[in-house]
Parts: C-alpha cells; sequence; structure tokens
C-alpha cells in the first residue's frame, strides 16, 4: 500500500492543474481524464462549421452523458461570461444530442449567485419534463477528483499526471511500504538480527564523500528491521526481485558517468523521490534502504566482496556476492 502522501500529491497537483489552466488547455485535460476514464467509448466531437461541436467536449455511456468544459481566471467580476456560457452550451446540446439524459458542466470558474439562479432555472425547465427529463450537474475540480480521478489506478494516475515525488521507480513502489516499517518506534526485537557491517574500504573504493559515508552510517542502524521485514513478506522472492530491479536502476544511472555522489542522490530519489529529504524520518528510512542494498552488494562495486561476513535475507550467501559483482566486472 502507499501511503497518505502518495495520494495526497495527486489531489494536490490536480487541484492546482485545474486552477491554473484555462480555454483549450483546460478542456485538454478534462478530456484526458475523461478518456482515461471512460476507454474506448468516449467521443469528442470535432468543430463542424457552423455547428461547432454541438456545446460538447465529451460524450459518454452511449451518448446519456454530455460533458462541457469552461476554463477561466475570471472570478466574480466575469460571472455573466460563465451564465452566457452555461446557458449557451446546454441549449446547443439539447439541440444536438437526443439521447442525452445528464449534463455535466465542469468548469473551474467561482460559480456566484448569477450562475447558481441560471442553473437552478435550467433544472427547473428539464427535471420535471416528463418527455425530456435532463439531469443538470456542474462539476468543480474536487468533483472530478471525487468522481473520477479518485479512482484511478497508479498506472494512470502516473500516466495523467506524472512526477509523483514518493517513488520515482514505479517498479520499486513497495520499498514505500518498507520505509514507513522502518520509521515505526523502537521495539525490543529490532536487536533480534544482526547488523551486517561492510569495511570503510567498499565505501572508499566507491568514492563515495564523507557525507554519503555519514547517511549510510545512520542508515544501518535501521538493517535488522528491513531484514525482518523481507523475511515477514509472503514472496519469498521478493527481496532479490527488488535487489534486480535496483541493481538494473543502479547500472542505468552509473552509465551517464556521473560522479559517485550523485550516482548515490538519483538512487535515493528513485525510492524516496525529490522531497525526501524535507521529513527526516522518511531521509532516515531512504538512506537506510539504498545501505541496506549497498551492504548486501546490491549496488555499487567491492572489490572484497566474497570476503565479507554479512547477514543477508532469504539465503544470500558470499557466493552470490560474489557472483553479483562479477556481473558488475564484466
Amino acid at each position: 500500500m502507499k501511503d497518505s502522501a502518495w495520494k495526497s500529491w495527486y489531489h494536490d497537483r490536480h487541484i492546482s492543474l485545474c486552477i491554473q489552466r484555462t480555454g483549450n488547455e483546460f478542456e485538454a485535460y478534462v478530456t484526458s481524464i475523461l478518456k482515461l476514464f471512460y476507454g474506448g467509448e468516449f467521443i469528442n466531437p470535432d468543430p463542424s462549421g457552423s455547428l461547432g461541436d454541438g456545446g460538447c467536449d465529451g460524450i459518454a455511456e452511449n451518448g446519456a452523458v454530455i460533458y462541457a468544459c469552461y476554463g477561466t481566471n475570471a472570478h466574480i467580476a466575469g460571472e455573466r461570461n460563465l451564465v452566457s456560457k452555461l446557458e449557451s452550451d446546454f441549449n446547443r446540446a439539447l439541440q444536438c444530442w437526443s439521447q442525452m439524459s445528464v449534463w455535466r458542466f465542469v468548469t473551474n470558474a467561482r460559480f456566484g449567485p448569477l450562475a447558481t439562479e441560471k442553473l437552478l432555472e435550467l433544472r427547473k425547465q428539464h427535471d420535471g419534463n416528463l418527455n425530456k427529463y435532463i439531469q443538470l450537474e456542474v462539476w468543480k475540480p474536487e468533483d472530478l477528483w471525487r468522481n473520477i480521478v479518485s479512482q484511478f489506478d497508479d498506472e494512470k494516475l502516473n500516466y495523467l499526471l506524472p512526477g509523483v515525488p514518493h517513488v520515482q521507480e514505479v517498479g520499486l513502489e513497495i520499498l514505500i511500504e518498507l520505509i514507513d516499517s522502518v520509521q515505526a518506534p523502537v521495539q525490543n526485537k529490532d536487536g533480534d538480527v544482526r547488523i551486517g557491517v561492510v569495511s570503510s574500504e567498499k565505501m572508499k573504493f566507491n568514492n563515495l564523500s564523507e557525507h554519503a559515508q555519514i547517511e549510510f552510517n545512520n542508515g544501518r542502524q535501521l538493517a535488522p528491521r528491513i531484514t525482518r521485514w523481507f523475511n515477514e513478506q509472503g514472496n519469498p522472492e521478493l527481496y532479490d526481485e527488488k535487489a534486480q530491479q535496483f541493481r538494473a536502476i543502479y547500472k542505468r544511472i552509473k552509465g551517464v558517468g556521473i560522479e559517485a555522489d550523485e550516482i548515490l542522490e538519483r538512487l535515493y530519489i528513485a525510492i524516496g523521490g525529490q522531497d525526501f529529504r524535507l521529513d527526516s524520518a522518511r531521509a532516515l528510512g531512504v538512506y537506510a534502504v539504498t545501505s541496506y542494498f549497498f551492504d548486501n552488494c546490491d549496488i555499487f562495486e567491492d572489490p572484497y566482496a566474497a570476503s565479507q561476513s554479512m547477514t543477508l535475507p532469504h539465503g544470500h550467501d558470499a557466493q552470490m556476492v560474489q557472483g553479483v559483482f562479477d556481473d558488475f566486472a564484466n
């Protein structure tokens, strides 16, 4: 499971984009949401001659639901424009889409008394009409989030709103749960698992700065919790899977030809996101997880890997460790 900050970031980003965008940009953002939600059944008619787009920025549910979008920076002084847009889009939709039973007006505009009065007037005309019942709805950015965007899975959310700060590498997303776990209060059983010791020579060999070594040494205090967390997971292959992914990320970053501390920083961001240092507890968790993979010989090179004595989860041993660094050497 992801932490609450994950979903909160998407929510805040969505609201921010809705507020910032106007005109065609607002419409494009809303229709991209609707396409993801409805899939292939969603239609956005192209404008055609005097008909325009028929007061429609999206059709769903076989023509039963019609969307209209209006994005603006105008506040209460521009409400008459909002009223005009509301009425004209609805009347055009009424004329063009005979199957319409729900009309949704999606807007970031302030919906003041004039617009509210016009909406109530239009509802009164059509809510009680048994021959042509139409449900009129106004959706603000929060409504769009609650009714649609919040229902998206991680893949769709990241496609719509890329750049979530709490895991840049989606393949490592489960490590959010691990980072949260190691931030929990100290338990007596934390001493049940021995902390593996890696000589300072490995850190020096990889040209890690003194500052980076301090971060690693601080993180190593949480190593027993990480070992226990992996051992408690239902998937005995989980550590190997994440180690392989983390190693692949390391190799990719290393191939760019940057300094060791910059490689390390990018690895931090891969599991903690760009804002991880804003929370000291989360930062320590990021150092702990990264140093754990470092100590278990999954990232960075170690000429002494075969002779190191470490506590490794799920059957890791010196022979496996040597094999990892043989891969690095190649």
